[in-house]
């Protein structure tokens, strides 16, 4: 019982901790890819 309330809080604090890391990394890779699409699109030829 001890150990398995350890396991489902340890795995509660690594889903609190993991999908917040997940969800800013794919939005730097997101905001990486439309910086570099705006300053293409936008650049004057």
């Amino acid at each position: 019982m001890t150990t398995l309330g350890t396991w489902q809080h340890t795995l509660r604090m690594i889903a609190l901790t993991a999908t917040p890391l997940a969800i800013a990394i794919i939005g730097i890779t997101l905001g990486v890819q439309i910086d570099l699409g705006d300053v293409h699109i936008g650049r004057p030829h």
